[in-house]
């Protein structure tokens, strides 16, 4: 599964031209979020002939849904009446 998103996710970028900041990728698990960045990062180097693997990685959101959530609250928090030095309790 995580083989076919990071492929899409080339696609996109390699053939779409879609801006890697405009792809989130949600997974349910650390896991396969971990596994996603690896092979993105392979797939970057790949096609795009880069030298590191943090080219990709760092540009397209990936991560569990609750990691993702929590990323989105710590950036836009504030709009929502939240401090930035909030801490979330699970």
């Amino acid at each position: 599964k995580t083989r076919v998103l990071t492929h899409r996710i080339g696609y996109m970028i390699a053939v779409r031209n879609a801006r890697p900041e405009s792809i989130m990728a949600i997974t349910f698990t650390n896991k396969a979020a971990n596994e996603m960045k690896t092979r993105l990062g392979l797939l970057s180097q790949t096609i795009f002939h880069s030298d590191s693997e943090e080219n990709l990685n760092t540009r397209v959101w990936i991560g569990t849904f609750h990691a993702t959530c929590c990323r989105l609250l710590y950036y836009y928090g504030e709009f929502v009446g939240l401090k930035p030095q909030f801490r979330v309790l699970d």
